[in-house]
């Protein structure tokens, strides 16, 4: 990688960074009740994608092809952006999940 590239991408890292914070804070400023749920996986503990299918969606396999993955997240790439709304949460956007490869 040269010093162009290098710099380039620091400079979109920056940016990201710059842009997530922000959200953050119009999120947590709201009175809507918007948060970032996190599925946390322990090593050694393999929940079943299934199990939380309504706010989580897988989007690659660790070490395989799309086609090779069972249904156990190994880890989440992104959480999900949930809205409280009188009681009960509604999701937003779903969290990004990687599943374990398929033996």
């Amino acid at each position: 990688m040269g010093v162009a590239e290098e710099d380039a991408l620091k400079v979109s890292i920056h940016n990201i960074a710059k842009e997530a914070y922000e959200l953050r804070m119009i999120m947590r400023k709201s009175k809507e009740g918007y948060l970032c749920r996190k599925l946390d996986v322990e090593p050694g503990d393999a929940p079943s994608v299934h199990s939380f299918e309504s706010w989580v969606e897988s989007q690659a396999v660790e070490g395989g092809k799309n086609n090779q993955g069972g249904d156990q997240i190994a880890y989440t790439l992104f959480g999900s952006l949930i809205k409280s709304l009188e009681g009960r949460d509604i999701v937003l956007q779903k969290a990004q999940v990687v599943l374990r490869r398929q033996l």
